[in-house]
């Protein structure tokens, strides 16, 4: 991988195949030491308020279920370790393609330094998923290159088979559809991106990206505003909601779904292409679940768009899905359309009284 990425390795490093139990132990482990307590909870019911998730499984077992089954081997910044998933009772091809992938992401953290990327951030979820798309694309592209070179075709027919193994692709599916793109995304348009990238100034271009890593999903679905360093508009939530909403409320959970997000919010009342068009003039957003008294819960979502243009091609289609919504309204501040979504009416009247309803 060293040749192909055209990266010297500093210090060798020796795959760990581990089988699929201890990845789901090293993997639920990560995930406690890295994750605040409440932030699954806080985000699954963020999700069903805006109608993104449905059914009684709770979002940490759909996420680990859903990485289990997916994932087939891992490298850890954290102790510079790469480890691969043993399904086939050896190497065999799909571990091989699997180590390719790993062993260019051990070069890029001991030249770029993968942790500097903040791929662990908290509630920045549209930054981490465009920063992850850079090393992902990288991965996957020079993984392409060495199977091009490597792998037979009978090699590749075994990988294609793996692949349409159902059992990981129904897991995957289980997945509330934003964490689902949210973890697609990396790997499919991170390697659009990269190969843009790389087709126009070789692997010197991507080499240089990660001083530059791209902030939003956004600069990742159009490469031509990270090559201009469109940057997204600062968008806040209202610093007095908590006090205004009454006693006892507290901002549980936020984050920012950025154009990627929006664009799947969109799809649950507009095809795909119109939700992902009417996304696609994205300036920023922030979204925040409070919890209040007795099991009260609010989700306020404020945008900000390019142009009044924009803003009212996604009050168009916001529009269908809001009235889709229990307890919902659709309304506008000085930055842009607002979603406001109460646990019920009160609750809701409350928040359209303060918050542009």
């Amino acid at each position: 991988m060293a040749v192909i990425r055209q990266l010297d390795w500093k210090k060798p490093i020796e795959p760990k195949l581990i089988d699929e139990a201890e990845a789901r132990r090293i993997i639920a482990a990560d995930s406690e030491k890295k994750v605040p307590p409440g932030t699954f909870e806080g985000l699954e019911t963020l999700y069903r308020g805006l109608g993104l998730m449905a059914g009684d499984r709770h979002l940490l077992d759909l996420t680990l279920d859903a990485l289990e089954g997916q994932i087939l081997g891992f490298y850890r910044e954290d102790d510079r370790s790469l480890y691969i998933v043993e399904r086939s009772g050896g190497i065999g091809p799909i571990e091989k393609y699997t180590i390719s992938h790993e062993l260019t992401h051990a070069l890029q953290d001991q030249h770029f330094g993968l942790g500097g990327l903040g791929l662990d951030a908290i509630g920045e979820d549209d930054r981490v998923v465009a920063a992850r798309a850079l090393p992902e694309g990288d991965a996957s592209l020079a993984s392409l290159y060495w199977v091009q070179q490597n792998l037979s075709l009978a090699d590749l027919g075994a990988i294609a088979k793996a692949a349409a193994d159902p059992a990981p692709q129904a897991a995957l599916d289980a997945l509330p559809p934003i964490v689902r793109e949210s973890m697609v995304f990396p790997y499919v348009s991170g390697l659009s991106f990269v190969m843009g990238l790389q087709l126009r100034g070789g692997w010197p271009a991507v080499d240089a990206a990660y001083r530059d890593p791209p902030i939003s999903t956004e600069q990742v679905l159009h490469p031509e505003r990270y090559a201009t360093h469109e940057k997204p508009v600062p968008v806040a939530l209202p610093a007095d909601l908590t006090a205004r909403l009454g006693s006892g409320w507290s901002l549980a959970t936020e984050d920012t779904f950025g154009e990627l997000g929006l664009g799947v919010w969109l799809r649950q009342a507009n095809d795909k292409a119109a939700a992902d068009a009417a996304a696609s003039g994205w300036g920023g957003d922030r979204v925040g679940l409070y919890r209040g008294p007795d099991g009260a819960w609010a989700v306020v979502l404020r945008t900000a768009w390019d142009d009044p243009t924009a803003a009212a091609r996604f009050a168009a289609a916001a529009k269908p899905v809001v009235a889709q919504l229990t307890h919902a309204s659709l309304g506008a501040d000085a930055q842009g359309p607002v979603v406001l979504v109460g646990s019920d009416d009160a609750v809701l009247g409350r928040l359209e009284a303060t918050v542009g309803g």
